[in-house]
Parts: C-alpha cells; structure tokens; sequence
C-alpha cells in the first residue's frame, strides 16, 4: 500500500463523496429529531424518578413506595448524572436521546463496513468499497425515528446502544488474526447493558456475545477445553456483572423481577389481533416491502460472499442481528404492540438492518481490495436507488393518521396540538395543555382548605390536614365526598395531598413532589398493575384502578364510609396483597431487602380482581355472597353493596329522553337493625336522562329480587318482594321488553346490586345474602 503524501491525498480525494453519502442519513436525522423534540407525558416520569434519585429518596416515582416506575435502568442513570452536573432534566433527557440517536447511526454504518471486511485502510480507503448508507438512510427518514428520538424516553439510547455495540462485534471478529488480541472484556460489558438499556435487547445481548467469544478463542487457537471453558466463564462474567448485580438491587428493593411497566402493560401476554394491527400501522404507513425487499437483496449477498470465504465468526456476526430483530419484531407483536405509533418497532427495525447499515457498492471481498463485476455494480446501484426514491417520498409525504387507529396514535402530534407548541420540551410550555390546567384547579382548591398562602410552605401546613383528592369519574363513591384525610404514615413522609390521574408525567412535576400522584393505570402503581385484565383496549392503558382502591390505600378510615372501600381495605390487610403492601411500602431493612428477594416471582405472579369483594374473597377468604342477574351481555360490568349491616330496599331508575329504555339506576340501602337508622344511596350507573323515579317494596315485605323487560338494552324495570314466604312482582318503571328476572335463594335478601352499563343500562340484578349473616362476603355467579 502506498502511503505516499501524495497517494494519502488522492485516497482522502476519492473517499470524500462516499463519505458525505454515509454522513447524509445521520445529517437527516439529526436535523429532522432536532425539529421534531419534544417531551412526552411518559418522559415525565422519567424526570420524576430522576426528581426523587437526586433529592435522596432514592429510584422512585413516590417517596416511601418502592416501585420501579422506569423501563431503562441506564436511560435514568444517564439523565440522572446529567442533572446532577446541574443541566436542566427537560433539556438533558432531550440532548442526550438525539446524540444517541445520531451516533449510533454513525456507529452501526462503520460496524456494517468492518464486518464486510472493507474498513481496514479507515476512511481515507473507503472510495475502494464505494460504501452506500442503505440501512441507515431507510432508518433516518421514518418519522417516528424523528419522534422519539428525544421524547424523554429511552429510544435514543436503544440506537445508540445496538450501533455502537455492533461496532464493536464487528471490530472484535475482524481483528487481524496475525496480530494477538486481547480478550474483550469491555465488549463483553457493553453488551450486557442490553437489558438495562430495554429488557427485551437481552436478545441482542445475548446474540452478539457469540461471535465475540468465538473470535477470541480462535484469537488464542483454539484452547483446550478446559481452558476455553474458564475463558468463557471469565467473558460470561464480565458481561453479567452489571445486570445481574442490578437484578439484585431490582428484586430486593422493589421485590419484582421486571420493571413495574412490565407487569401494568402485560408484557408476558399474548395479543396477535393488536399487535399485526400495530405493524400495518408501522411497516403499512411507511410502505417498507421495498426497502426490506432490496435491503434484503443486499444482506443475501453479503451472506452468500461470507460463507463461500468460510468464516463461520464473520457470518455468525452478520446473521444474528438480523434474525434477532425479526423475533423482536415477532414478539412486539405478540404481545399486542403499544399506544405509541411506531416506538416499539423502532429498535426492532434498527437491529435487523444493522448488517446493512452500509453496504460495499464494489463487494465484499474479504481478502484483499478486489471489485465486483459491472453488472454487480449496476445492480447495486440500481437498487440502491430504488431505496433513495422511496426514502425522499417517506420523508416528505408518508405520515401517520392524526387520530387514533386501534388505540395507536401520533403521541408527539397530539401533545403539541394540545400544548400549543410546536416543540413542547419544557414543563412550562406544557401550560396550555388540560393535565396543567386540571393541575393548577387541584392547587387551587389545596390553597382554598388553607389559610392564606400556608399551602406553600415547607412540610405539612398548618390549619389543614394533609387530603386525599377524589374525582367521581374514577368510580362514584357513597358517601360522595370530594376530599379525605390522608393516612398518616403517608403525610408522616411529608405529603401534602394525594391525586389519582391517568396522565401522572407531568403533572407530577407540575405539582411537586409532596403531592402524592398515584397512577391509575399502573406504571408506577403495584395494585393496578395486577389488576386482572376484564377486557382488552388500547395497549397499556387496560388497567383502571377504581375510587374504591384509591381511598382504601391513601385515605384514613371514616365511619360509613363506602363499602367497596371496606372491602378493599380488607383485601389489603390479608395473604399475598398485605405482603405486597408491606414490601414496597415497609421500612427497608437487610432483613426485608432479603424478604424481597425471596417473594419477588410470586408476587410477580399476583393477580387482582378488579372488584374489592372478590378481592377480599381472594385474599381475606370471605364467605361467596349468590349473585344474580337480568339482561343482556352489553355495557360494562359493575357491582355494589349496601354497607354492613343494611340492606337493598330499592332503586331509583331514570328512563332515557325518549321513554324508551332505561338510561341510569341507583341503588338503594336502609339499615338491618333499628341501631342502623338512615338511607345509603349507592353510585349512579349509566348515562343521562329523565327524573328519578323509585322502585321498591311496600313496608314489612323484603326485597329479594328484580324483574325487568328487555329488548337489546332494559326497557322496564321493578323489584321482587317477598313477606310471609310469598314472593310477587312489584310495578316496574318503563314499558315493554321480553320479561327477565333475576331472584334471590329461598331464605335470603339482597344486599347489593349488579349490573352491566354503557350510556343505558343493558343488565340490572341483585346480591344476595341470609339476612342472618351478618359478614360482607363476595357474590359467586349464577346467570
């Protein structure tokens, strides 16, 4: 080789335009992401978790509740240790994603030449290989790339991390086998971060250790056995050592063996139905049969090259990413996709173009500077421009559905609609959005229960109790009370006031962290994490912790207070739901870091009912109160009980505008006994209509069942009394409908109602007991 001045200048000459080709798809990037940053809601509890790590209280989304509320363990700690320089979250989470995003584009491109064999002589050789930034520029110009890679989420990272290790695969295989080697343990390392970057590019770590480990024992020849075995171990061992400490640290202080957004979003489930939905809305709204077609052209040949040389190592490296991102995208769909246009393929996609990130124009030719046929060379071309055509119709014209299709939206469209703001990055420029407003409306009636300006102070405020906001959407409670006073072990660690939300990124920040911001829909809550699924909806947010919960876990008691949450605090009191309570919540000590260990994949394995009296059958091993219903299969499930001690005397009934069906029922309760004096009304269920009108038995006579007239939804409905041992049908509300009926065993009285609802009732009946047992049981089915 020459390396003449002279002949060093005409190589960097001809080298110059292949290598503004490859900085082409990392300018587009970079440019587009920088256009498109912003921070979602998700990002937001990221920058909560970051909040409380850097006030002490360690990984947490609330202080005193260990729960794991992050999917990326590294993502966190690298915003972490940016914010701890003093650099703001917003901007930190939003500057580290793109540098990722662009650098490990460059890194896969470099990885990809290396492992063709065609980057030896570094890039003033490159114009030999007339490299094209096939993978890479189908990579850059997809608009979620664009999306996330900021966000505030870990996408960045996930390229960054795949390229870059990629990189390094290839250089360790492609090491000169006349120069010695030393073992790659820093390889190693950086491949076992996988799982801390995302759980499931264990696949990838996993995949690309073997090449790595063949490579170096072929860099020793081949040791014996033994040898190659303790080398092997020494390998494994470097690449384990971080996650496996951390799993550690993740089943002893927050006793699970997955990232609580795991468990909340079923991870471990199956969804084919959504989850071919969720790639024809990827892989359908970008076209991407032709890109694959020729980028598969392309891997095929470097294959077919490969295995004719006979370097088992080098194929193995360009096989396995490939095959790896199929399955990922395999499982993506398998377990449904996620709300998110886009996301979850995006590190899929990446790994399974890595090996064609860029590819010789001029071959693979793994021995020494030799060219292709010209015909190979126009096929190349030729489709290589196929690639580019499609690519500038993808980056200007392609684009998601501004509403959602399936659940699956354009996240980043719809916050910047809302915030007002083009790139929405900062909390403030939030402030237009309702979860600020509805924020700000929850500080404002915080101030009103305090004297003047006290609601500001550090530590709890004096003249008012610490509270706990309730909002009737989430599961209408009787007594309706719009606050209650907060526990007290929860004010003790100095919170002012608890609030239920969906959306709790940032209006967790919004409202500081001694607001106590509990997560309906379970990321960073371990009860409605475990909720069993009743129906499927749009990916991840399926789990809806009810009102009844909520006050059962936050609130102190309250004489009379609603059933359900009696109930609820019953189930949290017994079995495996108390020792889950006590594990995230309980001081740690040695004693209970190890206690968590032990119980972590069982209380993985948790599930929760829904409904607090079946909960408390569950856990607490209450007696199963006879449940019987009268109606259709339509609307939603729901039930309640009068308190202990009373029992269902009736129902209002509210009839839809037009009198054509029923359109709302309530519930009823008067007290068994004369030291139970005084009506408990239940919750309101179904939509608006007409008055109220009341159904109920005569006085003397008990009531122990409900007949009704049905016809799709309900359009009559009345009660069944019973006095002396003789039952009857008392007058229904409404007219019409084929006549249904649902009663109580001989012997026993309803004490509660179910039904089934939407915007009219479709299903009404009642739960039932001996009036002589005096416990609050949970129903068994009988329809």
């Amino acid at each position: 080789m020459n390396d003449s001045p002279e002949a060093l200048e005409r190589n960097w000459r001809r080298s110059l335009p292949w290598l503004v080709a490859m900085a082409a798809p990392l300018v587009v990037l970079g440019v587009m992401i920088w256009q498109r940053r912003w921070t979602s809601d998700d990002g937001f509890i990221n920058l909560r978790v970051i909040e409380n790590l850097l006030a002490g209280a360690g990984p947490v989304f609330n202080a005193g509740e260990r729960i794991e509320a992050y999917t990326s363990t590294l993502w966190v700690g690298i915003v972490a240790v940016l914010g701890g320089l003093g650099v703001r979250l917003e901007i930190a989470a939003m500057v580290a994603g793109w540098a990722l995003s662009v650098v490990g584009l460059g890194f896969a491109q470099w990885g990809a030449l290396v492992l063709a064999g065609r980057a030896r002589e570094g890039f003033g050789g490159i114009w030999r290989a007339a490299p094209l930034p096939l993978g890479a520029l189908m990579y850059a110009v997809l608009p979620p790339a664009w999306d996330f890679g900021t966000s505030g989420l870990e996408t960045g990272l996930a390229i960054g991390w795949l390229g870059f290790s990629f990189y390094r695969v290839a250089r360790v295989v492609d090491h000169p086998r006349e120069r010695p080697a030393r073992v790659p343990y820093g390889t190693m390392a950086l491949l076992g971060l996988g799982p801390l970057v995302r759980p499931e590019l264990a696949l990838f770590s996993l995949g690309m250790m073997l090449p790595v480990i063949g490579a170096t024992l072929r860099a020793r020849g081949w040791p014996s056995v033994k040898a190659s075995t303790l080398l092997v171990v020494k390998m494994g061992a470097a690449m384990g050592a971080i996650p496996v400490a951390y799993q550690i640290f993740r089943m002893g202080y927050f006793a699970a063996i997955v990232p609580n957004t795991a468990i909340a979003k079923s991870a471990f489930g199956s969804r084919w139905e959504q989850g071919f939905r969720y790639a024809e809305n990827f892989f359908g709204t970008y076209e991407l049969v032709l890109p694959l077609a020729v980028a598969l052209g392309f891997w095929l040949r470097l294959v077919i090259q490969t295995a004719r040389k006979g370097d088992v190592l080098r194929l193995l490296a360009l096989v396995i990413p490939t095959f790896v991102g199929l399955f990922h995208c395999v499982y993506v769909m398998k377990v449904g996709g996620g709300f998110m246009h886009g996301r979850l393929f995006l590190p899929a996609l990446f790994g399974l173009l890595l090996p064609v990130a860029a590819v010789p124009l001029r071959g693979a030719d793994l021995r020494g500077p030799g060219r292709n046929s010209g015909a190979g060379v126009w096929v190349g071309a030729v489709g290589m421009a196929l690639v580019v055509g499609w690519a500038a119709y993808c980056g200007t014209s392609l684009r998601v559905a501004v509403e959602n299709v399936h659940g699956i939206g354009d996240e980043r469209g719809w916050y910047a609609r809302l915030a007002s703001h083009e790139n929405p990055v900062l909390l403030e420029e939030y402030e237009a959005m309702y979860f600020i407003k509805e924020s700000k409306q929850a500080l404002s009636f915080a101030e009103r229960r305090c004297p003047s300006g006290q609601w500001h102070e550090e530590g709890a405020p004096r003249g008012c109790s610490p509270f706990l906001y309730v909002r009737n959407k989430h599961g209408e409670l009787w007594p309706r009370l719009p606050v209650y006073t907060l526990r007290e072990d929860v004010a003790a660690r100095g919170f002012k006031m608890a609030q239920m939300r969906i959306s709790i990124g940032m209006t967790s920040l919004w409202l500081g962290r001694d607001v106590y911001m509990v997560d309906r829909v379970g990321l960073a809550n371990p009860i409605s994490a475990r909720l069993k699924l009743r129906k499927r909806g749009r990916p991840g947010h399926e789990k809806m912790l009810s009102n009844s919960w909520y006050v059962a876990r936050f609130a102190a008691p309250t004489p009379g207070e609603d059933a359900s949450v009696a109930a609820a605090r019953r189930a949290l009191s017994c079995g495996e739901l108390a020792e889950l309570e006590e594990a995230v919540r309980g001081e740690l000590s040695v004693e209970r870091f190890f206690s968590n260990m032990a119980a972590a994949a069982r209380l993985h394995r948790l599930k929760i009912d829904p409904d607090s009296w079946r909960a408390a059958q569950d856990f607490c091993g209450e007696p199963a109160l006879f449940e019987a219903l009268a109606g259709g299969r339509g609307g939603d499930p729901a039930r309640w009980q009068c308190p202990q001690g009373y029992h269902l005397s009736g129902y209002a009934v509210r009839r839809s505008e037009d009198g054509a069906s029923i359109a709302a029922i309530r519930p009823r309760c008067e007290g068994s006994s004369k030291g139970l004096a005084g009506r408990v009304e239940g919750p309101e269920l179904g939509g608006a209509g007409g008055a109220w009108k009341r159904v109920s038995c005569e006085p003397g006579e008990r009531l122990v069942g409900v007949h009704a007239g049905e016809d799709r939804w309900l359009r009559s409905v009345g009660v069944v009394c019973e006095a002396g041992g003789t039952r009857r049908q008392a007058p229904r509300v409404g007219e019409g409908g084929e006549p249904v009926e649902a009663r109580c065993p001989a012997g026993q009285r309803a004490v509660g109602m179910v039904a089934r609802t939407g915007a009219l009732v479709d299903a009404v009946g009642v739960v039932c007991r001996a009036p002589q047992d005096d416990a609050d049981g949970v129903a068994s089915s009988s329809r």
